[in-house]
Order: C-alpha cells, then structure tokens, then sequence
C-alpha cells in the first residue's frame, strides 16, 4: 500500500470531477479569440456567481440517478443527514427514511425503466407518511433545486408554470447552447494541451503551468456559461412565471425559507419547523464556546484526568488489550505488523499522539482497520467516569486529543460509549479539535507549477460520528491565498480532503494561505453551525534556485534505485471491468483486462516523485497515469492505471494482443520537480528518469471493440 500513489491519485481524481463538474454546470459563450471582444470577468470559484435566481445543485454530494425517477430523488434527499435538516426533519425521521431508501434500493427491480420509477415512487409515498405537510413540500422544493436548469424540462413543471410550446422550444435551446459552450471549450482546451508535434520530449516546466492554466480557464468558463443558461431562461419567463418558479423552487439552503414554504403553501401552520442551518441559534450556558471554569472547577477536572489517565494505563496492560486482534497490539502495540499493510504505516510514522498521527500522515486517517478491531476498557475505568459527570467527559476529551496516542485510543472508546451523554457544549470541542494538516514548504521557487493539498480531520471522528441518530456532522472548506478565495470542498463530514491551492506565477516576497471551515453540529435533532479556521500560515516565493531537492548522483544509487524498480508479474495484477454509459443510467460491458503494478520492494535512500508514462511498442503516444511519490525510506507498490473506463487503453491492447491477451509496454519515470515540491513530507527526490518493462493483458473484449 502506498500513501502518496493513494493521494496523488485522489487529487488527480479532484480535478477530473472539478472539470467534469464544468462539463454539467456550463457558461455565456466565450469572446472569439481573434475578435477583440473582452471576455466577462473570471470567477475564481463557483460561489462568487451565486445570486437570488442562480446557484447550483445544493446537495451535490447526493449524486443522480435519472434512470430511477423523482421518487429515487425524493427519497435520496429525505433520507440524508445534511438535505433533511435544512428541510426541518428529526434525526428520526431522517434514520426511518434513509432505511427506507436502503431497503428499495436493495429490492430495486432489474426489469424496465418504468418498472424501477414505480418501485421508488412508492418509496417516496412510503416516506411522504413520516412527514409533516411542511416538511414534505420542503422536500418537493429541494428536488427541483437538485434538477437544476433540467427542472424546467420536467413535464409537471411546465405545465405548473403555464410555459407556452414556444417558450418550451427556447428553454431547449438555452439548455443546448450550454452544451455546445461547453463542447468548444472542451476542443480548445485539447487544442491548448495537444502536444503531437513535441510528444517525444518531457513536459516542461512552463508547459506544465500552461496547460494549468487552460484547464483552469476551462472550469471557470463552464461555470459562467452554467449562469449565462439560467439568466437565458429568466429572459424566457414572463416576471409572474419566474416570480412562480421561485416559489416552487424554494429558498436556496442557508437561507431562511419558512417565508417561502408559507408563500407557496398559502399556510403557516409549522412554517417555523424548518431550520435555518447556516446561523447559530442564541448561545446557551451549555453553548457559550468562552466559558471559563473557576479555579475550584479547574482543580477538580485535573484531578478527574489524572484518575482517568491512570486507570487508562492499567487498561492497557490488560489481558483483552494484549491479545492479537485487539486494537492496541494491531495499530499501536511493539510487534510487528504485516508488511505492507496500513497499520506498517501507521506505526512507521511512531506518533506522539493522534493529532500528530494526522498532522504526519494524512492519507489514511480515517482508520478503517482501527475502527475494526477490538478494544477494551474496564468496569473500574467506566465507574472513575460515571461517578464524575459531566467534568469527567471534559476530561476524556481533554485525554483524546492531547494524551500520548495509546491512552488517547482508549479515552476515545470511553466517549464513544457515554457519548449520549456528552453535552452541545462538549461536542463543539469534539468539533473544535479539528485537525487542518495542510503539506506546504516554506518556500517555493518561483515560476514552478505547485499544488498545495491536504487534509483535516475531527481526531477520532471515525468513532464518534458513525451514527447520525446520536450526532452527525456536516462541514464545507474553503482555502484562502493571500486573503483571496481560492477554492471550496463542499459537502464533507469529520473528514475532508483540503481545497487545492495552485502556485505558479504569484510574486516574490511573503503570502498566506488560509483554510476556513463551516461545520453544522446536529445533536439530537438540534442543528448548531460554526466556523475554524487554520489561521493564515506563512509561505515565501523565492528566487529561482538550483533544485536542492534533487538528490546527488551516484553510480552506486542508480544501481540501488534501478535494481529496486520492477514491475510485479501481471499474474499478480489486478481485474479491471471496462464499462462505458448505454444510456438510462445503465452501462455496457467494454472489456476486461489485468493491470500490471511496479514495486518499490526496499527502502531507497532518496524519495520518488515520478511522471508515469505507458509506451506501448510501435507507438510514440504515451499513456499518461497519475504521478507516483514515495518519501525516503519507506516501499510502495503502485496500480499503472489511469481512469477506469479508458477507452484509449482497451483499444492499444486490442489492436496489440497475443492469442493469450498479453501487450508487452514500456513503463517509462520521468522526476517531476513540481511534483516533489508539492509533496512537502518529500525532502528529496530521484532526479533521472528511469524504463521499466511490464506486461498488460486483455481477458475479454466485446466483438465490436475490435
């Protein structure tokens, strides 16, 4: 397993959606290149075009499946966390329907399309008999806002809003214009990043930035042309059609609706049900984040800790906390761990405590295979808490999020097990311990394309929030350079990957980043929003600068760097299905081939940060992959794959294979100099390319991709 493949590959994943999300959202027709006409003024992120008639899908993170119909979609969004509170729903009333929406999905008919919309629409009247009039109606506005400009397609709409058989024609052809917008930024972004005639050469640094550059131009010209098609629209509508429109539609998330839910039902009755998620309600006692114990409060939780940390210490050396399966002795004990499993790499990192763990080693701290395995506290410890409550859970979480990590393992099990009893106040701690964990150097040299990434976690979320009926967390995270909106990750829980930070042709001298955090805290039904930031942390554009990353060559590392590089048997690769869409939601079979993986089987004493380059014999076209980092000192093993689905690869391997179905390719490492500056736990890298030989093999093609 390796960590870095894990997350170059998630950010290269990011950027696919991020474009993918443009391709969906579209844009007004952009300036010809030649005309002379000023194109309108980029935005810098989606949200900065957000206005009372345009703003996208709000519960993007719930996904589409078109092909089951509205009453997938109206059951979907009543049965997730986040969409049922802004629509006023109880935490029990969202459980009972998101197992409603898990049953139907389970027993979802694999006949007709029709079939499959009239199983969920009688999941969604199965649903509709939980809630309120109110509630329901919420629901229904939160669908349309869900559809986007698609809404006003949907038959039972257009006759709500009176559309006339002209006006129908033009909404079409707004929706179409976006879709040939976005077809030809597509084509000029390929024509800015073609390079057919210098496809021998590596990619330059400059060339890097460019094409940067073009795919960011891309995104935010889709998202220009996805306003241009919703203001195209409101030209259609007459001002009683779009004032109407409003009122089905509803008022966009965050924003108080219980106005527009009285408008539109023509009654007040439980207007008030629903709340606004996005403002914090009167601070309470238990609620004021200030609160300052007096020195007698002080005194008693110190000496509360101390009981707990002592008896937490006992716990460990229990018989139940020494056995093999338990989670001390697997994720924190002193034997050894299976070679190349997650808990080898947990446990190389040698954290003080589990703040640091995630400061240290980022990709993996959701901990599956903690969560998993067992875990013991006694009786006696369970009393020492019981006896003292409330202080006594000030105290565990004091013990959780600075005590050395095994004890801090154990105190987090004691929460989880009285966290019923946990306090708002309390929570919000939880919530405030969250950990940014940004990678960024000090300096970068100037002009070279750098992605500052990262993540953030809630220390032992993965325990404490796994079960919405208790408490469920929401969280959207912005970044900030030099005071200035960069990006935003929308739609997250405890966990979230940081919005990417991309530095290239930012100045010399000093600048910030800065990453902020809205969280909504739902605690018994009781929903409780705030803000963290990670302060602005400091960074420096240098002059350019010989590359002090690139480690020193020698005979004896190319040696040791080319003797530790293979690629594994294709034996030993992994099954791939090869699927493309067919229309309805459904997908066709493609092909079904066998991924080779290149090993890094020891230590190497300098780091790998590496473009990946498939050649496949007679052609000079290589077939890119993600980039591959490992630091100094540990082994990885990565998947030479690309995105699944390449259509491109099924056809090389094709055209190429033996009576077998194996292709013989060259694997050619390129160093990237942005790529190890970007990984900044990366203090040197390899700096020579390097060929290896692998093998690919088809198993199966259908007929007429041959």
């Amino acid at each position: 397993m390796t960590m870095r493949h894990d997350s170059s590959a998630g950010r290269l994943w990011r950027a696919l959606v991020c474009i993918g999300a443009a391709v969906f959202l579209g844009l007004p027709s952009m300036a010809n290149e030649d005309s002379g006409v000023a194109e309108p003024k980029r935005p810098t992120t989606l949200t900065q075009l957000i206005d009372d008639w345009f703003w996208p899908d709000p519960h993007s993170h719930l996904g589409h499946v078109r092909s089951n119909g509205a009453g997938w979609e109206w059951v979907r969004i009543a049965g997730d966390v986040r969409a049922g509170t802004d629509a006023g729903l109880s935490v029990k009333q969202v459980t009972a329907i998101a197992a409603i929406y898990r049953q139907a999905g389970a027993s979802t008919p694999p006949g007709t399309q029709a079939d499959r919309k009239q199983h969920w629409r009688r999941a969604e009247s199965k649903a509709r008999q939980l809630l309120s009039e109110t509630q329901q109606h919420r629901i229904d506005q939160l669908v349309i806002q869900r559809r986007g400009y698609r809404a006003f397609l949907d038959a039972d709409l257009a006759t709500r809003l009176d559309l006339s058989t002209d006006q129908r024609a033009g909404i079409r052809d707004a929706i179409a214009d976006h879709a040939k917008r976005i077809a030809e930024y597509t084509r000029r972004l390929k024509a800015k990043t073609d390079r057919t005639g210098n496809k021998d050469q590596p990619i330059s640094e400059h060339e890097e930035l460019r094409f940067q550059t073009a795919r960011r131009d891309k995104v935010q010209l889709g998202w220009l042309s996805h306003q241009q098609t919703w203001n195209d629209i409101r030209e259609i509508l007459s001002p009683d059609q779009a004032k109407r429109f409003q009122e089905l539609r509803g008022a966009r998330p965050g924003k108080p609706i219980a106005r527009s839910i009285a408008t539109a039902t023509g009654s007040t009755v439980n207007a008030q049900q629903t709340p606004d998620a996005s403002v914090d309600p009167p601070a309470s006692p238990l609620e004021h984040p200030k609160r300052v114990r007096t020195a007698e409060q002080q005194v008693a939780l110190e000496d509360i800790k101390k009981q707990l940390h002592d008896r937490l210490l006992e716990d460990l050396n229990a018989a139940e906390n020494r056995s093999p399966g338990s989670v001390i002795q697997t994720s924190y004990g002193d034997g050894l761990p299976a070679e190349g499993s997650p808990q080898a790499l947990f446990r190389s990192m040698v954290p003080s405590t589990y703040r640091e763990y995630i400061r240290r080693h980022p990709k993996l701290h959701q901990l599956e295979f903690d969560r998993d395995a067992t875990v013991f506290v006694s009786e006696q410890t369970l009393a020492v808490l019981d006896n003292a409550l409330p202080i006594s859970l000030d105290a565990a979480i004091d013990l959780m999020l600075y005590a050395p990590v095994r004890p801090a393992r154990l105190a987090a099990e004691l929460i989880r097990q009285r966290r019923t009893k946990l306090s708002m106040e309390q929570w919000i701690r939880i919530v405030k311990g969250y950990e940014f964990v940004p990678a960024i150097r000090k300096e970068y040299p100037i002009g070279v394309p750098v992605e500052i990434w990262g993540n953030g976690a809630i220390p032992f979320g993965f325990l404490l929030f796994d079960d919405p009926t208790i408490a469920g967390v929401v969280t959207e995270t912005r970044s900030q350079l030099d005071g200035k909106p960069v990006a935003t990750m929308p739609g997250s829980g405890w966990r979230s990957n940081l919005p990417g930070v991309s530095l290239g042709d930012e100045s010399l001298g000093n600048h910030t980043i800065e990453y902020q955090l809205d969280y909504t805290l739902t605690v018994g039904g009781q929903p409780i929003s705030g803000q963290l930031s990670s302060g602005k942390i400091p960074l420096m554009i240098v002059p350019d600068q010989p590359d002090t990353l690139a480690a020193a060559m020698s005979d004896q590392l190319r040696e040791l760097v080319a003797s530790g590089i293979r690629a594994l048997p294709i034996a030993r690769g992994r099954e791939r299905v090869y699927s493309r869409p067919d229309g309805a939601g459904a997908f066709k079979r493609v092909a079904k081939l066998r991924i080779p993986h290149l090993e890094l089987k020891r230590p190497l004493p300098v780091g790998l940060a590496m473009k990946v380059d498939v050649y496949f014999s007679d052609s000079d076209q290589p077939h890119s992959r993600p980039v591959w980092v490992v630091p100094t000192g540990q082994t990885s093993q990565y998947e030479v794959e690309g995105m699944i689905g390449d259509a491109r690869l099924v056809q090389t391997l094709s055209e190429r294979a033996d009576q077998e179905g194996m292709v013989d390719a060259r694997v050619v490492l390129t160093p990237s100099r942005s790529a190890a500056l970007s990984h900044a736990l990366l203090n040197s890298y390899y700096p020579e390319s390097i060929e290896v030989q692998a093998q690919w093999q088809l198993l199966s093609v259908e007929s007429d991709q041959r």
